[in-house]
């Protein structure tokens, strides 16, 4: 990226994450989500053996319904991150912490501290990280105010010279956005995106199927003695 000047004896800028253990607190929302999920679902087979009436059909029914809704959720989380939580809309910013959330409520996006990243992300950087279809997705993207002289003397003919074949255009597809990113008004002169599958994930993401059919058959299976049975 052009945008970031290279760190010091290299010829690339090096972001590391930081080597003290404590402080790499880098939380990923869609784990954190399916990891409540399976909770919730370990809580409804509790209900369902110690506390309902295991010969009461109907609700054995509604325990069915409940996991298959929790399975379905959890492994569609692994698919892809919902649209409001990444740029511009949750920066990370290894400088400023963060308060862990209080108990009983969602995380947020990412939970940060001052040492995720050394050194600290530049103030021109954004990163983001996701899941998506079980891989990990990283985002970077260089910035620059919209009230940057440059970004307005430049815009309107960049546009005019890509429309007309007398310059390269441009190489994502953000580059004619403005975005309001930590309250100011950016637009993105870079965009990078790097995914990598995780064996880890897919693993996960495949026993999250694979429950999901074996309750699924099970409500099937249930319907049809209830007559239900479309």
């Amino acid at each position: 990226m052009y945008g970031l000047a290279p760190t010091k004896g290299f010829s690339y800028y090096k972001l590391s994450l930081a080597t003290d253990l404590s402080e790499r607190c880098l939380v990923l929302d869609q784990l954190a989500e399916v990891r409540n999920l399976i909770n919730q679902s370990l809580d409804v087979v509790d209900v369902s053996t110690w506390t309902g009436d295991p010969k009461d059909a109907n609700f054995i029914s509604g325990q069915l319904r409940l996991l298959y809704d929790n399975m379905q959720e959890a492994r569609q989380t692994l698919k892809v991150m919902g649209g409001n939580k990444l740029f511009p809309y949750n920066p990370v910013d290894a400088r400023v912490p963060e308060p862990p959330q209080p108990a009983g409520r969602s995380l947020t996006a990412f939970l940060t501290c001052t040492k995720i990243f050394d050194p600290p992300l530049p103030e021109n950087l954004s990163f983001d990280i996701s899941i998506s279809d079980a891989s990990l997705r990283v985002e970077l993207r260089t910035l620059e105010p919209n009230n940057h002289p440059d970004t307005l003397s430049n815009f309107g003919f960049q546009r005019l010279a890509a429309a007309i074949g007398a310059a390269r255009k441009p190489e994502h597809d953000e580059s004619n956005e403005v975005f309001s990113y930590r309250e100011v008004d950016v637009r993105v002169k870079e965009k990078v995106r790097v995914e990598s599958a995780d064996p880890n994930l897919i693993a996960l993401m495949a026993k999250l199927a694979a429950l999901e059919h074996s309750v699924g058959l099970s409500r099937k299976a249930l319907d049809i003695v209830m007559g239900r049975d479309d």
